[in-house]
């Protein structure tokens, strides 16, 4: 028993924290859950292995099952092993109707018996074994040019195969379209060619792959002088720096970010921690100025760590914090220096809170979870990770592309798409849209009931695509239906962080916008609608590496920001909470009263639920109208899923409370009729009076 497994609650006293999970019945019992060191993290989601486990079991000749999930390079992929009699496909199918989308493991082995050790355990290594053999789908052509043997090594490695054939197909392989994704963006770094991408997706097998190569343009190979101080800034710092100026009084693109390091810990440990983090990570000594007419990255001193001198009180500590966020979100929107403030204080419960305060400039949310990682790793005493000079190398590498016309092919796709621009998107609003906006919002939160949170997941399955594609869709059509206008633009961010490759552990801003144009028609089904979202999604990744920025940059201020209107990202998560060593790392959360877009829903998917928050410009919506549109997509959805051919236009968006209070205020009573009182007696009666009047016509005949 150690010190930091006891805890002193005010209920209870002294307690002991056991590590398990338990959920709390209606009758007030305590049922067990699993335990904390059991769980583990797929795609940013906790997953609970024995739960799927217990859905494997319920299965028909289902004996025994283990979920175990290897980390492969594109992170943790759950591997589901069976013991019993069953087809694999019926077997996946079952499992995919009682799990969230996420927790459907990506590998189902399925073994007469299960092998054991002599002391009578599962044997898991000959597991692993058995799950690692090639699918028998067909003959083994092994590859042989030195191409081939670089995708099949490719494959390989993505699919956790020990061999591929180079006429296997990858879907067969157990592929997806998420990894087939990373496996061609892969493949086009491995051969320095960025034109291998876009066609590899086409191409499922590595035969197809490697004819793709022939003629495509080699990326530049970028070194960074070590003597060399300033560069041109990425172009899209390049487009938040024009938009901050643009709105020089709108703070919302500083980001605040607090962590509360809970144990036995001095201050001068976290700072001196806080240090390292801002030396090794180029972005916290670099600042973004006009220089000459040109937007530059400039060489800077790192910010200062101020520490408050004050201990703050428990009760007192979020209004102290959210006081200090709104003072430095002031100071940074003038991007005068590095766009970072840090504060640094003690609370009464003797933990220390950093408060963060990160311009959008310097940081973007997925460099959140690395700052947390590297605070671990130098809390422990451990070298961090990333590269020094990479914001540097990435706006170098971007400038090269840019200058040797790299980026011909993905610029060809995007006048393709906005060539011709539609006219902006114009959802009801509650006021007068501003000549400028003041970036004050708010958030509604929206928790899918458990039965949408499972029709969203029937859909994706049924349309073999994603959950977040499928609210994407359904966004669209919300804006289609509200607006009324046949082309909508939805705006949806991805990180940049494949190119070049050392950028995965890199903190800064890494982001690109990819503008998804939907097109409506009368005969559009929610089926067609869907595989709409699949081709122009894929599409827009395969070109992603091309900075939209470039597109708006010769657009009109208010047309370039049109593209914008409606945002739908995926929520990032932060990677807390964390431990480093006895000092247990937690997020603080802020409430938020800012908004970037006008309209911004971030979409989160646990293991249990899907969360929407919404994010939206309180001069332009009341919080009641979110409301309102987040009720409509709720119908939107499970009217998709009673009648997917029906055409999108006629799908039904109406809530029960809104149909209700329509027909109380229809009067049906028909007045001076209790002569006849039912519609044949109406007819008689009009009949009567106009013998002669045309009664119904059909195609002209009377």
């Amino acid at each position: 028993m150690t010190e930091r497994s006891f805890v002193n609650t005010a209920l209870l006293g002294r307690c002991y924290r056991s590590g398990d999970y338990v959920r709390e019945l209606p009758d007030g019992a305590l049922e067990y859950a699993g335990r904390r060191d059991d769980q583990i993290k797929i795609r940013g989601f906790r997953v609970e292995p024995a739960e799927i486990e217990i859905a494997l079991r319920q299965q028909p000749g289902v004996v025994r099952a283990l979920v175990l999930a290897p980390k492969g390079r594109d992170g943790r992929r759950l591997y589901a092993y069976v013991e019993g009699k069953t087809a694999t496909e019926t077997l996946r199918k079952q499992i995919g109707e009682l799990l969230a989308g996420h927790m459907v493991p990506s590998r189902l082995v399925v073994v007469p018996e299960f092998p054991v050790t002599e002391n009578g355990k599962i044997d898991r290594s000959r597991l692993t074994e058995a799950a690692r053999r090639r699918p028998e789908i067909g003959e083994l052509v092994v590859p042989a040019a030195p191409i081939e043997c670089q995708m099949a090594a490719i494959w390989c490695e993505a699919l956790d195969l020990d061999s591929v054939g180079v006429h296997d197909n990858f879907f067969d392989l157990g592929g997806d379209s998420m990894l087939a994704l990373a496996v061609a963006r892969r493949s086009a770094m491995l051969v320095n060619k960025p034109g291998l991408a876009p066609k590899l997706l086409s191409c499922i097998t590595i035969a197809k792959a490697a004819e793709a190569l022939t003629g495509a343009d080699e990326y530049p190979e970028v070194s960074i002088d070590e003597e060399e101080a300033d560069c041109p800034a990425t172009f899209g710092q390049q487009g938040l720096w024009a938009l901050q100026h643009l709105d020089i009084a709108n703070p919302a693109l500083v980001l605040p970010f607090v962590i509360r390091f809970k144990g036995d810990i001095a201050l001068e440990a976290i700072a001196d921690a806080i240090r390292q983090l801002l030396r090794h990570h180029d972005t916290f000594s670099l600042a973004v100025r006009l220089v000459e007419g040109r937007i530059r990255l400039c060489q800077a001193e790192p910010p200062i760590i101020n520490v408050e001198k004050q201990v703050i009180a428990e009760v007192d500590l979020r209004a102290f914090l959210a006081g200090l966020a709104t003072k430095s979100a002031n100071s940074l929107i003038r991007l005068r220096e590095v766009p970072i403030e840090i504060h640094l204080l003690s609370t009464s419960g003797n933990d220390g809170v950093a408060l963060f305060m990160f311009h959008h400039i310097a940081v973007d949310g997925s460099s959140l979870p690395l700052i947390v990682s590297e605070l671990v790793r130098a809390l422990e005493g451990r070298p961090l990770e990333g590269g020094e000079r990479a914001v540097r190398s990435f706006a170098r590498w971007q400038q090269a592309c840019f200058e040797r016309s790299i980026w011909n092919s993905h610029k060809a796709y995007w006048d393709s798409q906005l060539g011709s621009l539609p006219d902006a998107l114009t959802l009801p609003i509650d006021r007068p849209r501003p000549s400028r906006r003041s970036g004050r919002g708010m958030q509604v939160e929206q928790v899918l009931s458990a039965r949408s949170t499972a029709t969203v997941h029937r859909l994706a399955r049924a349309n073999s695509t994603t959950p977040f594609r499928v609210l994407l869709g359904l966004i669209g059509l919300l804006a289609h239906r509200l607006s009324g206008q046949g082309d909508v633009i939805v705006a949806t961010p991805v990180s940049s962080r494949h190119q070049p490759s050392a950028l995965d552990a890199a903190i800064g801003y890494f982001v690109n916008f990819l503008p998804i144009r939907f097109e409506f028609n009368e005969a559009l089904t929610f089926s067609l609608l869907m595989q709409q979202v699949q081709e122009k999604v894929t599409a827009a990744q395969v070109h992603a590496d091309f900075p939209i920025e470039l597109m708006i940059r010769g657009l009109e201020t208010d047309v370039a920001q049109s593209l914008t209107r409606l945002v739908v990202a995926q929520k990032l998560f932060t990677g807390l909470p964390q431990r480093a060593g006895a000092i247990e790392l937690q997020e603080i959360e802020l409430p938020r009263r800012a908004a970037i877009y006008e309209l911004a829903i971030f979409v989160a998917e646990t293991a249990r639920d899907i969360t929407l928050a919404w994010e939206f410009d309180s001069d332009l919506f009341d919080s009641s109208s979110i409301e309102r549109f987040q009720g409509i997509l709720d119908v939107l959805l499970n009217s998709a899923e009673e009648s997917p051919s029906c055409p999108v236009g006629r799908l039904d968006l109406m809530m029960p409370a809104e149909r209700a209070e329509l027909l109380d205020s229809i009067d049906f009573s028909i007045h001076g009729t209790a002569a006849h009182g039912n519609l044949i007696g109406l007819f008689d009666e009009q009949a009567s009076a106009n013998p002669v009047a045309i009664a119904v016509t059909d195609s002209g005949e009377v």
